[in-house]
């Protein structure tokens, strides 16, 4: 996906947008049906084909909800799409993956990765200060 977004300049139109989005939501919603937290959702793991067919992939961070918060692996991600929770250390749940999701979504719809280019520590304050993603005009309803 983030090939088809950023590097083939691909002008995908609303509907093939919420074709994709539709997928995302449903992969995400199978997982989490099934007590699963994938904790690295971002463009760069999930596979579009020629036909907008969206399959998730990269489960190495992926864990059983009852295994959250233990171990060396428990605040694991990619600091663009991480959630308040996990730069704190506090304790979480699913909704980091939702929170990611609400990255995704940012960026499917305006072409931008909120953050790109800053370091990790950058993210962190600006996620701490304001988890809210920057504004852009030309999301559409």
């Amino acid at each position: 996906m983030y090939d088809l977004l950023h590097k083939k300049k691909v002008q995908l139109s609303e509907n093939d947008k919420r074709k994709i989005v539709q997928q995302v939501v449903s992969s995400i919603a199978y997982l989490h049906e099934h007590d699963v937290v994938h904790r690295d959702i971002k463009s760069h793991n999930f596979l579009v084909d020629e036909n907008l067919t969206v399959k998730l992939c990269d489960f190495g961070l992926a864990r059983n909800k009852e295994a959250l918060n233990q171990g060396s692996m428990q605040f694991s991600g990619t600091p663009i799409y991480m959630a308040q929770e996990l730069f704190l250390k506090k304790s979480y749940d699913q909704s980091v993956d939702i929170f990611a999701l609400g990255t995704l979504l940012y960026e499917i719809y305006t072409g931008e990765i909120p953050y790109y280019g800053l370091d990790a520590t950058d993210i962190k304050e600006k996620i701490l200060k304001d988890p809210t993603l920057p504004s852009r005009g030309n999301i559409k309803k």
